[in-house]
């Protein structure tokens, strides 16, 4: 089922020249590798100042040399050392692993194929937890490199009908096992099906010849991957692929999305514009760089933006946000050119939503009164929605649907098991743990066994089946969910606590069998454990809170030998109070990931990773904040996209009523307060918090597991993200007393006001349209063009002078003064501002007030009728487009200028009736304004 998509169009936009030049080098061999080895670190660099420019090497570092020209490049750690490593292919068919070892580097020959390698893709194909390699040559072949630990066969898997010039890796039949598509200079792309390790081929269809470039990605939201091709013919043909859910079983449907009009040598995917849809970025032989946006309808035209129109034949994209403002830039490498870079960043500048989330949760379903400790959400079956599973204390396991309309009335909820009576659920986790493509349920419980509960594909359909991976000697009160020994299967973490010595247990997963390690023990009660790499050595190290009593806790981290058998403790700081909540992130983007905790003392503190987390006590500890009830959950996510981790908890209902807040990160998280936002009140405990996209319109919502309570008739709810680039606030100003506006006369009937959600620096708002209804006074029956203009002579919008008042005698300026309106069949009347006006442009951050005003006809008291009902829903009738220094790029006004609308209306005051009598005549639904005028 295809998810809701929020009715909104944005802007695809990136610098018109690349913001930071790299570097240069003559050697094609070394630029490539610069290149890729940038795309790995810009991922974990520390976030740049504001205005702070890209430093590298003034030179380029030699890595070594080969014979021939190295044609492709993948970068893994495939010695798990930790640090990443590169394995080229060359004209000549040479393979070589170029292993990094703290910086220095040596190569190894991997193998030789008969003749050029022209691409290279990385994945664990035997799932041994080794990167292995897949090779496609000039001669049609695809070879799979096998790395045994250090050790290296081949395998041909099988031969194209032509050269293989674009290698895709994915798990296209959700099985677990990672597939390949091929593309070939024939224009034919070919599936190739993993069973397990045996291969078997089948054609997805042929397009333009020859195929240059592949992107994957599930282009629809329908939970199936589908794929993108570029051409490298004269026209540059980009054609997307639908997948229907039997990637094996035949041809795909293509369509063409677009033509570059030159060869297309490159493609990256990736959310460009933040509305949830992949988008496609192509780099061509001429030089040129064009996004193309996804507009929700993926298998028919795009719309593109060109971002550079022309420069030396650009071989390679990558994406990635470097800039660490919550959007993906992109990086792209050329080929050789003495004007400019060969390896260059093109900044982003698509203006971001604020954070505005519902007035309150949203009831998923009730569990019959029994508290929810544990919930998380996952996509279980495999539709592309997250659904939800939650943890009861009567023991119940519960499965939560979500059909795409999280937010539209009740959830689908099945019970998946239950626990022996009397043994409360306290922790849920999701994760493929048996490599079979669906995402299973791991719990602990007060009993003290962790269970496994295994999807079968049908989540949704009678009881799963569960699995006792082990006990304890008391309750688990936390799992989670790693790869711990880095064999390719996911381990289990278990905290230990109630009725027993509080114990950290490590579950290792051998496929399918589970050994058990003692991690090591603590002196007081473990409320909760999550995973986490402190030192980026590659391997998951743990994290961990205790309570002694109510006046002593303390936060602890324990390091894991690669192998998951060995561990070190290491205590990070203690607290006068207990410790009830943990969350892990990388808070200030130096590359190593912090800590926050909640506490029973009611305070918000992050703890900093100073690179060395394991060697002392962490000196720097900041106090986000105080609440006035415990933390019951923590979650750290960027919820405002922004690039910088934020945090998100939940309370206690003792004394603030169950309060759930944002805590916004400013930049400098352990250097100055964080601004503290307040969510909603739920009336009772908000026990755990997971993120996620739940409607998938590209902004992060949150589920919520209350404890039971006739306050929260929903122990499960989730919470809508409704925020937008731009956010209308409309107030009834409408005369009170007298209520109606006597003949010729002029008054305010609406105050708007408009604010800016995007960062400093970001385009400016302008605000282009407006869309009014006018009705009769039942607000349902729309007036004709006839009847509006007898008694209305002019409708107007002023831009108000700053002193809030409305003020018609020239101090409020008009933007906008219409008279002989012409309504549509639907009542509707549409004014448009002047193009460039000032007066109706709000510059990031800001707010700008105005005025609709109506200037009422000399005879309107005598009319039949002579009143009206006017409405104005903000996030359906207004046109807002952002307007750059350089213009607007040739973008119509209609087309992706358009900035999203927050959903966010008013609740407006009615003057002759209200919303609680529906025989006034009062629509089921309340636009954000209404206005009823006694003429």
């Amino acid at each position: 089922m295809m998810p809701r998509k929020k009715s909104r169009t944005s802007r695809l936009r990136f610098f018109s020249s690349p913001t930071d030049e790299i570097m240069r080098t003559t050697k094609i061999l070394l630029s490539a590798i610069l290149f890729m080895g940038f795309a790995i670190q810009a991922v974990h660099a520390a976030a740049p100042i504001s205005g702070q420019t890209l430093a590298f090497d003034t030179a380029p570092t030699a890595i070594g040399d080969t014979t021939n020209t190295v044609n492709a490049l993948a970068a893994a750690d495939f010695d798990n050392d930790g640090d990443p490593d590169i394995l080229s292919g060359d004209a000549g068919g040479a393979l070589t692993l170029w292993t990094n070892a703290g910086g220095s580097w040596s190569s190894t020959s991997v193998g030789t194929a008969s003749v050029a390698v022209n691409a290279l893709a990385v994945a664990d194909f035997d799932n041994d937890g080794d990167p292995d390699v897949l090779s496609g040559d000039a001669g049609g072949a695809l070879t799979l490199w096998t790395n045994a630990g250090g050790s290296w066969s081949s395998t041909t898997v099988g031969t194209a009908a032509a050269a293989v010039n674009a290698l895709a890796v994915a798990d296209f039949d959700n099985d677990g096992d990672p597939d390949v598509l091929s593309g070939d200079a024939g224009g034919a792309l070919t599936l190739w099906q993993n069973t397990g390790g045996s291969w078997s081929s089948t054609s997805a269809g042929s397009g333009p010849v020859p195929v240059n470039a592949l992107g994957v990605s599930d282009l629809e939201g329908d939970g199936d991957l589908d794929v993108v091709s570029g051409s490298g013919d004269a026209s540059g043909t980009l054609t997307t692929w639908q997948n229907n859910g039997s990637p094996f079983g035949g041809a795909w449907t293509s369509s063409t999305a677009g033509t570059a009009g030159t060869p297309v040598n490159a493609l990256a995917l990736g959310d460009f514009d933040n509305d949830g849809d992949p988008d496609v970025l192509s780099g061509d032989s001429s030089g040129g760089l064009l996004a193309w946006q996804n507009n929700g309808s993926p298998f028919g035209a795009w719309s593109s933006l060109t971002v550079q129109t022309s420069g030396a034949a650009i071989h390679a994209l990558q994406t990635t946000d470097d800039d660490r403002d919550g959007d993906r830039d992109v990086f792209s490498g050329s080929a050789l050119d003495v004007a400019a870079s060969e390896v260059q960043v093109w900044h982003n500048t698509h203006t971001h939503a604020s954070t505005v989330f519902a007035a309150a949760s949203h009831g998923v379903g009730s569990t019959g009164g029994n508290t929810v400790y544990g919930l998380v959400a996952a996509d279980l079956d495999g539709d592309g929605n997250p659904d939800l599973a939650s943890g009861e204390v009567n023991g119940a396991l519960r499965v939560w649907q979500n059909d795409g309309t999280p937010f539209n009335g009740a959830w689908s909820g099945l019970q998946a098991g239950s626990t022996p009576a009397g043994e409360w659920l306290l922790s849920v986790k999701a994760g493929d743990m048996d490599g079979d493509g669906d995402l299973d349920l791991v719990t602990g419980n007060t009993g003290g066994a962790v269970r496994l509960w295994s999807n079968d594909g049908t989540p949704f359909t009678g009881t799963w089946s569960q699995t006792l991976v082990g006990t304890t000697g008391g309750g688990v009160n936390a799992v989670d969910l790693g790869d711990l020994d880095n064999d390719g299967d996911l381990d289990i973490a278990s905290a230990q606590s109630v009725g027993a010595t509080a114990e950290v247990i490590v579950w290792r997963n051998d496929g399918g069998t589970w050994t058990r390690f003692d991690v090591g023990t603590q002196d007081a009660d473990m409320n909760t454990l999550v995973l986490a790499d402190l030192d980026n050595d590659g391997d998951p190290d743990i994290v961990t809170s205790s309570s002694t009593s109510a006046a002593h806790g303390e936060v602890i981290v324990w390091q894991n030998n690669g192998l998951g058998s060995s561990w070190t403790r290491q205590d990070v700081g203690e607290l006068n109070i207990q410790v009830f909540a943990l969350g892990v992130g990388d808070l200030n983007g130096d590359g190593l990931p912090d800590i926050v905790s909640g506490d029973r003392h009611n305070d918000v503190i992050a703890w900093q990773n100073s690179g060395s987390p394991f060697s002392a006590t962490w000196s720097i500890a900041q106090t986000l904040g105080s609440v006035p009830d415990p933390l019951r959950g923590l979650t750290i996510a960027d919820l405002n996209a922004d690039g910088l981790p934020d945090v998100l908890s939940g309370e206690g209902a003792g004394n603030g009523g169950g309060a759930v807040r944002l805590w916004t990160n400013n930049g400098t998280p352990f250097g100055g307060a964080w601004t503290a936002t307040l969510i909603g009140i739920t009336g009772d405990n908000a026990n755990v918090l997971p993120v996620s996209d739940l409607d998938g319109d590209g902004d992060l919502d949150f589920g919520v597991g209350f404890s039971s309570d006739t306050d929260v008739p929903n122990e499960v709810s989730a919470w809508e993200q409704t925020g937008g680039q731009v956010t209308f606030q409309v107030t009834d100003t409408s005369p009170a007393s007298p209520s109606f506006i006597p003949n010729s006369t002029e008054d305010d009937v609406l105050r708007v006001v408009l604010t800016h959600n995007g960062q400093s620096g970001e385009a400016t708002a302008e605000w282009a349209q407006v869309t009014f209804t006018f009705y009769r006074a039942d607000c349902t029956t729309p007036l004709t063009t006839a009847e509006v203009n007898a008694i209305v002579d002019r409708l107007r919008v002023r831009h108000d002078n700053g002193n809030g008042a409305f003020q018609p005698n020239g101090n409020d300026v008009m933007i906008g003064d219409d008279t002989a309106l012409t309504l549509d069949a639907s009542g509707q009347y549409t004014m448009t501002f002047r193009d460039g006006d000032v007066l109706t442009q709000v510059a990031p951050g800001n707010s700008v007030t105005y005025w609709v005003s109506l200037v009422i006809t000399a005879n309107a008291d005598v009319q039949n009728p002579n009143n009206l009902c006017l409405a104005f829903t903000p996030n359906a009738d207004a046109l807002v487009e952002g307007k750059y220094a350089s213009g607007d790029a040739g973008l119509s006004q209609a087309e992706a200028g358009t900035f999203n609308t927050g959903d966010t209306p008013t609740a407006i005051t009615l003057r002759t009736f209200t919303a609680s009598t529906p025989s006034t005549g009062v629509p089921p639904w309340l636009p954000a304004a209404l206005l009823f005028l006694a003429l």
